[in-house]
């Protein structure tokens, strides 16, 4: 007979596995089970080789090593990763990342876009055995290391099939509506959160000197005037606060001398401009004149505050 104490220990010990290890195991499997779905068994010929992965914020870097850190400065949630083979022996791998939001979707797919939209999910583009796109919250990237005729099928066939299962189209976020049109370049636009994103796309500082973070939305775009390419910077802050004094901040930094009229002329010939307004600051780089920054300046600012009344 098992004594009063054993038998209260026992029964603790079944009500913590009730509340907290069933669920974890249940949701284990139906994280990998939802995602697993998205993905055909087959196509054609083609079969899935060995096992499936399933890789979260902490075991990322299990499957990539530093690029992991790429989608950890987005909302990642996780990465589901099926290989198949097909003839004569050829393998073909699909990454299908959960990136918690359609705004982080659009952002991490925009990270590097060059190419043409090959009609596939929201935007898309195919580069040498390689088709990425986005969808609702997900990322896809299908891939083959062997490109012919039927592999390169193959990878159009299984992420149209991916992009279907996926029910949810996703909405751009809101804040490219801002980017003024004239002399836009639509494909340079990059979405993010984090400084370290931003120095890849523009280097402005080792430094976070904008105060960016998760909590912030950003966005550059290229504008083409004749053979000059000029850089604007758009980004939201939680508050009217915190976007001033990230933008006192950034003044103090990188444009002291431009306190007053808010352009700069750099080293290198180019203008530099910048403003606050609201829980945004707005900044101009690269611009081949004064009148140029403080136009461009403007006319984003006008977006903004436009679309704030």
């Amino acid at each position: 007979m098992r004594s009063p104490v054993i038998a209260i220990l026992v029964s603790l010990l079944i009500v913590f596995a009730m509340i907290f290890v069933f669920p974890l195991a249940i949701n284990k499997g139906e994280k990998g089970m939802d995602l697993s779905k998205l993905v055909p068994e087959s196509a054609g010929e083609w079969r899935i080789e060995g096992e499936d992965g399933l890789y979260d914020r902490q075991t990322i870097f299990d499957y990539m090593d530093g690029a992991g850190e790429v989608y950890l400065s987005f909302a990642y949630q996780k990465l589901f990763v099926r290989r198949f083979t097909g003839p004569p022996d050829e393998e073909l791998t699909v990454e299908l990342y959960d990136m918690g939001n359609p705004s982080d979707a659009f952002g991490i797919f925009t990270r590097g876009r060059a190419g043409d939209d090959v009609g596939i999910g929201r935007d898309s583009e195919y580069r040498s055995g390689y088709l990425l796109f986005w969808k609702g919250k997900y990322f896809v990237i299908v891939y083959t290391l062997v490109e012919n005729e039927e592999s390169k099928e193959t990878v159009f066939e299984i992420s149209r099939i991916i992009a279907d299962n996926i029910t949810e189209d996703g909405a751009i976020p809101d804040m490219v509506s801002l980017l003024p049109e004239e002399n836009l370049i639509q494909k340079s636009i990059r979405y993010f959160h984090k400084h370290t994103d931003l120095n890849q796309h523009y280097f402005l500082a080792d430094d976070n000197i904008l105060d960016l973070g998760m909590e912030t939305e950003a966005l550059i775009a290229n504008y083409q005037e004749e053979d000059i390419y000029s850089f604007l910077l758009i980004i939201r802050y939680l508050e009217v606060g915190l976007a001033r004094g990230a933008f006192d901040k950034f003044i103090d930094i990188y444009m002291p001398e431009g306190r007053e009229s808010g352009i700069v002329q750099i080293e290198d010939g180019y203008w530099t401009a910048a403003a606050s307004t609201g829980a945004f600051i707005i900044a101009v780089f690269d611009a081949p004149s004064a009148q140029r920054a403080g136009q461009l300046l403007a006319a984003a600012k006008e977006h903004i505050e436009g679309a704030d009344r």
